[in-house]
């Protein structure tokens, strides 16, 4: 099975969300954001921070983000291909 896969949900209204170079909210903010759609595939995750590669959209290829912000959600998880196939057949009638 492969990694965690979430789609960007917040910053919709400010160009996408907040990128840093490192897990640490106070390392580096790399100067493009990550784009509302994008979808991102998880590397690490520690706490509300993923550590994130580019799979479709725009942004940074890699890089931390939070899956929240205070109760707004930035990320929401999404199947894998494999994860979505394996769902799928579970519920195909007999």
């Amino acid at each position: 099975m492969g990694n965690q896969r979430w789609e960007v949900v917040g910053g919709a209204d400010k160009g996408g969300i907040v990128v840093r170079a490192g897990r640490e909210l106070t390392s580096q903010q790399l100067p493009q954001k990550l784009e509302t759609a994008a979808l991102v595939e998880q590397l690490e995750r520690i706490g509300d921070r993923v550590h994130y590669r580019l799979l479709e959209g725009q942004g940074p290829e890699e890089g931390w983000v939070s899956v929240r912000l205070k109760d707004k959600p930035l990320l929401e998880p999404r199947p894998s291909n494999g994860q979505a196939a394996a769902d799928a057949s579970r519920t195909r009638p007999v």
